[in-house]
């Protein structure tokens, strides 16, 4: 219970950049949260995401800094996206609070497959990376 403890506590807000927008035109077909390690892994992940598209990837120095791609999967209008609520680093991991903004009848949207997606950007860590969706059971 100590650890436990122990390990949710001295929470302070992480710096991070958003690089999703230079990952512009990825598609990712299904649900991720999923840490990055090197670049040869985001390649990966970007060309099995969206086979056949070219996407070319965002400037991240690896050895300094860590990647986490998350992604909510196909939805049908685009009146979806995700919102980061907070990055967090605690004593013993960093949290990742985020909420799936879903379309309203106030705003119109357009009926079409889209592919929330985020890609966040810090400093390296040696902790691991807790993703937390509000709203989700």
């Amino acid at each position: 219970m100590y650890a436990h403890a122990w390990r949710d506590s001295g929470a302070r807000a992480l710096p991070y950049r958003d690089a999703t927008s230079q990952l512009r035109g990825l598609q990712p077909a299904r649900e991720a949260d999923r840490l990055l390690l090197d670049e040869r892994e985001l390649a990966y992940y970007v060309r099995f995401a969206d086979p056949g598209h070219v996407v070319h990837l965002p400037s991240i120095d690896f050895t300094r800094e860590e990647a986490v791609l998350v992604s909510t999967g196909p939805r049908s209008s685009t009146g979806y996206s995700i919102r980061i609520v907070s990055v967090v680093e605690e004593r013993g991991r960093v949290v990742l609070t985020l909420r799936e903004r879903t379309p309203t009848l106030a705003h119109p949207v357009r009926a079409t497959a889209t592919y929330p997606y985020r890609l966040l950007v810090f400093r390296k860590i040696d902790k691991p990376v807790y993703i937390v969706w509000q709203g989700r059971p």
